[in-house]
C-alpha cells in the first residue's frame, strides 16, 4: 500500500453459535485504542472488545432480544461504555422494535436496555446511534419498508445506571430477656448512577434500622429508587423465643368414687399457664399411662404437667397427686339357713350365710358375728354378716341360723321289706316278705356279703324295670334303700336311676363303682307324701346299663314337732298342745273374741279368739317342708253358708269354699292340715273370700310342724297383736243388746245405743267387708245407756256391708252396718 507498509499486526476471529449467520455491521475504537465490534450472530446482537495492542478478546456480550435480533450500529461514550442498536422481531406478536443496549467498558456487563416499538415487521430498523456532549443517546432509522419514513430518538444520559443490590443474608436473633422481640440492625447496599435511595418496609409499613422485630420470621423489603427507576429485593429476620412459659404449681386433690363404681370421673382442668409471646399448650402424663381425661382408679395417681409455647420452649410441673377414696359401701346379702347339731355342736361358715354379697371394687374380709352353736341354741338365732372392702368400708346384714337337733338315725318303721325274698329277722328288726311291687323279677345268691352282718338281707334282690306302691298316710318319711351287687363284678355293668314320688333321688347309680361287688351299702333320703301312697320307681335312666335292682326297703316315719304356734287374734296362751305365741306376722284383718264354750276340745280359750277379714300371715321359717295345721271354730254364725272362704299356702289353694258350720257346726273346734314346701324363708298363708265366698275368712290358731324339733316360743315375738286397743278375749259380748239406726244408712251417719256395760271409755273400729280398717277412735260414755252418734260418711261413700266393733272396760260388741 502507498504511504506505509500495511503490515498485518493482529487478526481476531469470532465464531458464533452458527458461523454461517455471523455478520459484523459496525466498528469503533475507544480512547485506549481497543477495538469494539458488533454484528449479528445467530439472530442475536454480538458485541466484542479486543485489545488494541494484541487483538486479544477482552469481553463478549450478547443480546438475544425477544426474537431474531440484528445489530446495525455502535458508538462509545468518553468512559468507553458501548452503545449498540439494531432491530429485533417479536415473533409472538408479529411486531418489530428498535433495541438499544449499553454495555460497561470494563467487563461488557449490560447496564441498561431500551426499546422502541414503532416499526413494522418488515422495516429495516435502526441505522445509527450517536451521543451528544451531555451524554444523551440518539438513535435513527427507518420505520417502513422502502425508507418512506424514518425516526430519531433521544435517550437519557449515558451516565445513568440502574442500582446493583447487595442485601443482608438472613438474620437470626434471640429475643431479649423478658421480651417477645429483638432490636436488630441491618443495612443493604446498592450502586448505580445516580446513587439510588434505599428504603425498608415490613407488610405493616416502613421501618428503619435498627428495628424491634417480633418473635418469628419477618420479611423486610428493600427498595432502591433512582432516575433509572426502582428495584426491590428482600431479606428475612428471624427472632427466636428462648423464654419458657410460666406454669402454675398444681395442687394435690382428693376425690370420691362415683356411685356404684371403683373410679372417680371428675372434670380435672390443667394448671394455668402463660407465655409472653403467644398461646401455650398444657399436657399431662399420668403414672398409670391413661389419658388425663379418663376416670381415676382407687388409690393415688401421679400427674406430670408440661406447658409448651409455640417456639417449643417448655416448663415441667412438680408432681400432682390425685387421691381417690372408695366410698362405695359393700352390698351384703344373706340367706337364712338351718344347721343340725353333730355331737352336740354346730359350726356355721361365712359361705353358708352369704347369698351373693358383693362390692364393685373387691372386698378383703367377710366375718360372722357368731359361728359356733350348741344344744342351748336350738331354734332360730340371729347372726350378723359383715363385709369389709379393700378400702375399709364395711356393711352388715342379719341372717337367721336355725339350729336343729341331731338328725335321727332311725324313726318309727312304717315298712321294712325284703326285696325278692321272704321275711328275715335282722338286728334292725323284722323285714317282711317282698310285696307292693309291680313288675320286675327276683334273684338270689348264697355268696357271702361284705360290709354287713346281715348277709341274708342282701343275698336276694328284685331287678328289672319295676315300681313299689306303698300305702302311707300323708306326711314326711325317711326312705332307706339297701343294695349289694350279686351278679356283676366291674363298674359300669349296672347303672340305673331311682325316683321317689316322681323326683329322682338316685341318678346313674353304680353299686360296684361305689363299694365294689358283693358288698352292702345303703342310700337314705327324705320323701313327702301328699296322695296317701309312696311310689318308688326303679328305671335304667338316660345313662342306664343293664337293669335296676334293690335288696331291701325301709320306710321310716318322721314325727313332726312344732316350729311355730300362733294364737290368732289374741295373746300368748298355754294349751294341752303346748304354748301358742301372741298373734303376729299378719297383715290385714281384725281380732274378735267370745266367752262362749267351744265343743270338741279341752282348750276352749284357743278357739274363743280369731282373726277375721281378708288377711295374710308371712311366717319366717327355714326352707323346708312343713305340716301346717289351722284351727277353726265358728264364733259368730250358726248356719251353713253364712261364712264360706278360701285359704292358700305359698300361692297354692289348700282350702276352697270352706264352711266351718257345714263341717262341724257352730262353736265347735276343728282343724285342717296340709303339707307346704318353703323355698324363700317365708311361709305365706292367705285368707280371702274366694270365688264362692260369703262374709269374711277367719282362723283361730296356726301350727307349723316339722320333722325336727326347734323351739316354737323362740321363733315368735312375745308382743301382742298390733291392735293394742282390742279388749281381752274373755270380755262378755253384748252384740245382741246394741241398737244401731238407721240401718241401712243412706248417708253414713248412724246412732248407736249401748247397754250399761259400756259406761266409761269405749274404743271403736269400722272395717269394710274385706276386713280393711276404715276408721278407729275412742269415745267416752258418761252415763249408762248413753247413745253415741258417728259420722262415717267419708268412709261409707260406697254402698255395701260394713262392721262396727265396740270395746269397753266390761264388754264388747260387733254389729253389721249396711250402707245404701
Amino acid at each position: 500500500m502507498r504511504g506505509g507498509s500495511g503490515q498485518e499486526l493482529w487478526q481476531a476471529h469470532y465464531d458464533g453459535p452458527n458461523q454461517a449467520l455471523d455478520q459484523a455491521t459496525a466498528l469503533a475504537l475507544d480512547g485506549a485504542g481497543n477495538v469494539l465490534v458488533t454484528g449479528t450472530s445467530n439472530a442475536a446482537y454480538a458485541t466484542l472488545k479486543y485489545a488494541g495492542s494484541s487483538g486479544q478478546q477482552l469481553w463478549q456480550a450478547r443480546y438475544p432480544g425477544p426474537g431474531p435480533a440484528q445489530a446495525s450500529s455502535l458508538t462509545l461514550d468518553p468512559a468507553g461504555n458501548v452503545y449498540v442498536t439494531g432491530r429485533a422481531v417479536d415473533t409472538s406478536s408479529s411486531s418489530a422494535e428498535v433495541a438499544t443496549v449499553k454495555y460497561a467498558a470494563a467487563d461488557g456487563q449490560q447496564l441498561w436496555e431500551t426499546r422502541y416499538a414503532g416499526l413494522s415487521p418488515t422495516a429495516p430498523g435502526a441505522v445509527g446511534v450517536a451521543l451528544d456532549a451531555a451524554g444523551h443517546v440518539y438513535v435513527a432509522g427507518t420505520t417502513t419498508l422502502g425508507g418512506g419514513t424514518y425516526f430519531a430518538l433521544q435517550y437519557a444520559q449515558s451516565s445513568d445506571t440502574p442500582p446493583i443490590f447487595v442485601v443482608p443474608n438472613p438474620i437470626r436473633a434471640l429475643a431479649a430477656e423478658g421480651e417477645c422481640g429483638a432490636s436488630v440492625a441491618f443495612a443493604a447496599t446498592a450502586t448505580g448512577t445516580p446513587a439510588p435511595t434505599l428504603t425498608y418496609a415490613l407488610p405493616s409499613g416502613p421501618i428503619t434500622s435498627p428495628h424491634l422485630f417480633p418473635v418469628g420470621v419477618s420479611t423486610v423489603t428493600v427498595t432502591a429508587t433512582s432516575s433509572t427507576g426502582t428495584q426491590t429485593q428482600a431479606f428475612t429476620v428471624t427472632v427466636v423465643d428462648t423464654e419458657p412459659p410460666t406454669l402454675a404449681a398444681p395442687t394435690d386433690i382428693t376425690l370420691s368414687t362415683d356411685a356404684g363404681s371403683c373410679y372417680a370421673s371428675p372434670f380435672l382442668p390443667p394448671p394455668a399457664a402463660t407465655d409472653r409471646c403467644g398461646p401455650v399448650s398444657v399436657t399431662g402424663v399420668r403414672s398409670d399411662s391413661w389419658s388425663v381425661s379418663s376416670s381415676f382408679p382407687i388409690g393415688t395417681t401421679t400427674i406430670i404437667w408440661t406447658a409448651t409455647d409455640e417456639a417449643g420452649n417448655y416448663t415441667v410441673s412438680a408432681p400432682q397427686l390425685v387421691h381417690v377414696r372408695d366410698q362405695t359401701i359393700p352390698i351384703v346379702r344373706t340367706q337364712d339357713i338351718s344347721v343340725r347339731l353333730v355331737n352336740g355342736r354346730a359350726t356355721v361358715t361365712v359361705e353358708q350365710v352369704d347369698n351373693g354379697s358383693r362390692d364393685p371394687c373387691g372386698f378383703s374380709e367377710m366375718t360372722l358375728s357368731r359361728t359356733e352353736f350348741t344344744a342351748a341354741d336350738l331354734g332360730p338365732n340371729r347372726v350378723t354378716l359383715t363385709v369389709t372392702d379393700d378400702s375399709g368400708n364395711a356393711a352388715s346384714a342379719e341372717a337367721v341360723v336355725t339350729i336343729l337337733p341331731a338328725a335321727p338315725t332311725s324313726g318309727v318303721a312304717r315298712y321294712r321289706l325284703h326285696a325278692g325274698g321272704g321275711p328275715v329277722n335282722t338286728s334292725q328288726g323284722l323285714f317282711a316278705a317282698d310285696q307292693y311291687a309291680a313288675d320286675g323279677a327276683v334273684f338270689s345268691t348264697d355268696q357271702p356279703i361284705a360290709g354287713t352282718d346281715e348277709d341274708a338281707l342282701y343275698q336276694t334282690e328284685r331287678y328289672g324295670r319295676f315300681t313299689y306302691h306303698l300305702p302311707v298316710p300323708n306326711g314326711q318319711y325317711m326312705v332307706r334303700l339297701h343294695f349289694a351287687e350279686i351278679y356283676w363284678r366291674a363298674p359300669g355293668q349296672r347303672v340305673f336311676d331311682v325316683a321317689a314320688e316322681g323326683t329322682t333321688v338316685l341318678q346313674a347309680y353304680d353299686i360296684v363303682q361305689k363299694v365294689g361287688p358283693l358288698t352292702a351299702t345303703t342310700e337314705t333320703f327324705s320323701v313327702t307324701v301328699r296322695d296317701g301312697q309312696l311310689t318308688l320307681a326303679f328305671v335304667p335312666g338316660a345313662a342306664g346299663t343293664d337293669l335296676p335292682k334293690v335288696s331291701a326297703i325301709e320306710v321310716l316315719e318322721v314325727v313332726p314337732t312344732a316350729v311355730l304356734r300362733l294364737n290368732a287374734g289374741a295373746d300368748t296362751l298355754s294349751t294341752s298342745l303346748g304354748r301358742f305365741a301372741a298373734d303376729q306376722y299378719m297383715a290385714g284383718g281384725v281380732p274378735f273374741a267370745t266367752t262362749a264354750p267351744i265343743a270338741g276340745t279341752e282348750d276352749d280359750a284357743l278357739y274363743q279368739s280369731e282373726r277375721y277379714g281378708t288377711f295374710r300371715y308371712n311366717l319366717p321359717v327355714p326352707n323346708g317342708t312343713y305340716t301346717v295345721k289351722l284351727h277353726f271354730a265358728e264364733l259368730y254364725w250358726n248356719a251353713p253358708g253364712q261364712r264360706v272362704f278360701d285359704v292358700t299356702a305359698e300361692g297354692t289353694p289348700v282350702l276352697q269354699a270352706y264352711d266351718i258350720v257345714q263341717k262341724v257346726g257352730p262353736l265347735t273346734a276343728t282343724t285342717e292340715s296340709f303339707l307346704v314346701t318353703v323355698t324363700d324363708g317365708v311361709l305365706s298363708l292367705a285368707f280371702a273370700p274366694g270365688a264362692g265366698g260369703v262374709d269374711q275368712p277367719k282362723v283361730s290358731a296356726i301350727e307349723v310342724l316339722s320333722e325336727s324339733a326347734v323351739s316354737p316360743v323362740a321363733a315368735a315375738r312375745p308382743a301382742a297383736s298390733p291392735l293394742a286397743t282390742v279388749a281381752p278375749a274373755k270380755l262378755p259380748v253384748y252384740s245382741a243388746q246394741v241398737k244401731l239406726y238407721p240401718n241401712p244408712s243412706t248417708d253414713g251417719r248412724v246412732t248407736v245405743e249401748l247397754p250399761a256395760a259400756f259406761q266409761g271409755e269405749v274404743s271403736y273400729t269400722l272395717v269394710s267387708a274385706l276386713g280393711t280398717t276404715l276408721s278407729q277412735g275412742r269415745r267416752t260414755v258418761s252415763t249408762a245407756g248413753q247413745s253415741l252418734t258417728f259420722d262415717f260418711s267419708p268412709q261409707l261413700a260406697a254402698e255395701g256391708l260394713y262392721y262396727l266393733h265396740l270395746h269397753g272396760a266390761k264388754g264388747q260388741a260387733h254389729v253389721k252396718l249396711l250402707r245404701k
